[in-house]
């Protein structure tokens, strides 16, 4: 059940990298959107990595999508 999970939380992070593209204009700092989207995607993922609750990570990858 967990590698079901884990699968779809790969998929919702490449769905989130592919959309971030969309994104080239920089904001007030200067910094390009797109890299600012990719690098909060990576720190939320790496944030609830070791998470095993199988709800939780239900609750997440569903508002993920939202």
């Amino acid at each position: 059940m967990l590698l079901d999970k884990r699968k779809e939380v790969l998929r919702l992070y490449r769905e989130i990298l592919r959309t971030t593209r969309m994104f080239p204009h920089r904001n007030e700092q200067g910094q390009v959107w797109s890299a600012v989207l990719q690098k909060n995607a990576r720190m939320e993922i790496e944030q609830n990595r070791y998470e095993t609750d199988g709800e939780t990570i239900s609750k997440r990858i569903l508002f993920g999508w939202k």
